[in-house]
């Protein structure tokens, strides 16, 4: 039986998964992703080298990730233990991909689901989610990409003592819709000094989510947590930082907080966020209606997409910060992509066909987005804005001085990308063995932006 026939059969039939053969559920796993639209490598089954799949996902902002993915054809009363969660993270190293993923008919002993939460780069998939792969596959068409897909996120939460309650239910409430939460009362191990143990967790994991209440903006060790944050975020072009509110929307605009070495307002800046409100977190349509925000949220990677999350107070402070500064990082973002890809263990024939896909994908990407910025200049202009003031626009703090400057950084992105793809078709015309390829590229995005 084909693997899709035999995938729509177990939509109607969960409990014939258990019937597979090994190899059967290793070949169903894979198609799963490949609906998703991942890219996928079955290892042979007599020598896998430790893992089953070799998997590099995309999400909506074509954003490429690697995996390496085992397979547990396990009983429903067998659940799959640390030993296993560990030997794969030891085969993760080794190989030198950045993550990786259990899948299992039955589910994990407590221990790995301990380990799991505590790491920002395993992510367990049980019975239950996987019968909601199986689902999903089911009524949609093939390669459209799959909601679980973004539930492999981790976030570090930073609160203040006081507000432990809140960020419990938090915390819990992201780990069911399967972001993995590294929480300071779950996770401080015994013996280690606390902000060490922070600080590392602030640069290994996706998201910092900081919770603004009375409490923690008088906090002087959550200050330094907000600048960790801020100065991951000026190296690269993702979003680290999410703040929400648990105080009065009043009190977060009155709040001050200035860091004395570096002279800035931390309280200005943090107000240029989308920062939604959960002050009637008790209410439970109110905390459900705004961890959804949450959720969403968190799932924008790039700074560009941020813009579209409509902010609930002060954002033209932080829409003229991105307009000066959303050119940063976008070389240093393309270059980690080309390194990624060139890392993968796989043809070269088919790395130069990944990278096409890629830098295809991300100049339509561009080309969208600079449409979009143009259409908000233009209503920005309409609306009588000169050059001499920077008074808000469209009612959202977007002017059309910073929609043009942000379109012009996009054109430099879109032109350093036409560059790449150009000198990578060149370069691949007459060979399919070019060591040096990879640097190539780089030195053609780099020298296309810096011009």
């Amino acid at each position: 039986m084909d693997t899709r026939e035999l995938i729509l059969k177990l939509k109607y039939n969960p409990r014939a998964v258990l019937e597979l053969q090994p190899r059967e559920f290793e070949e169903v796993v894979a198609e799963l992703l490949a609906g998703m639209g991942w890219e996928v490598n079955l290892t042979p089954p007599s020598r896998d080298g430790g893992y089953d799949i070799l998997a590099v996902s995309s999400d909506q902002t074509r954003l490429q990730t690697s995996w390496i993915v085992e397979c547990k054809k396990y009983r429903e009363d067998r659940p799959v233990g640390v030993e296993v969660t560990r030997g794969l993270l030891g085969v993760k190293a080794h190989i030198g991909v950045p993550n990786a993923i259990i899948v299992s008919t039955s589910g994990f002993t407590g221990g790995a689901i301990e380990l799991s939460q505590a790491r920002h780069d395993l992510h367990l998939v049980g019975a239950d989610e996987l019968s909601d792969w199986i689902d999903h596959y089911a009524v949609s068409p093939k390669g459209e990409p799959h909601s679980t897909a973004k539930a492999f996120l981790s976030c570090f939460i930073s609160y203040s003592h006081e507000d432990e309650p809140f960020a419990q239910k938090l915390a819990a409430a992201l780990r069911r819709n399967g972001v993995r939460v590294w929480f300071a009362s779950d996770d401080i191990r015994p013996g280690e000094r606390i902000r060490d143990q922070i600080k590392k967790a602030i640069a290994a994991f996706d998201r910092l989510i900081f919770v603004l209440s009375e409490s923690s903006m008088k906090s002087n060790w959550v200050r330094s947590e907000i600048l960790d944050a801020l100065s991951r975020e000026q190296s690269g072009s993702q979003n680290v930082l999410f703040p929400i509110g648990l105080a009065p929307i009043e009190e977060i605009q009155r709040w001050e907080s200035f860091d004395a070495d570096s002279g800035r307002d931390l309280a200005r800046e943090i107000r240029s966020y989308f920062i939604p409100d959960f002050s009637g977190w008790k209410n439970p349509t109110s905390f459900e209606t705004q961890l959804q925000r949450v959720i969403n949220a968190l799932h924008v990677r790039d700074r560009q997409e941020a813009t579209d999350q409509k902010p609930s107070i002060d954002m033209s402070d932080g829409i003229k910060k991105l307009a000066s500064s959303n050119v940063r990082g976008i070389a240093d973002r393309l270059c980690a992509q080309i390194d990624d890809v060139f890392s993968q263990p796989i043809e070269n024939a088919d790395k130069i066909r990944m990278l096409e896909r890629l830098f295809c994908s991300e100049i339509e990407d561009s080309l969208e987005s600079i449409s979009s910025c143009e259409d908000k200049r233009q209503k920005a202009e309409s609306k009588g804005e000169k050059a001499s003031n920077l008074a808000e626009a469209l009612g959202s703090g977007i002017t059309g001085i910073g929609m043009a400057r942000i379109a012009c950084d996009l054109k430099h992105k879109k032109h350093a990308l036409e560059a790449a793809l150009d000198e990578l078709r060149f370069l691949t015309k007459d060979s399919k063995d070019l060591p040096n390829l990879g640097d190539s590229l780089k030195r053609v995005v780099r020298v296309t932006l810096q011009g």
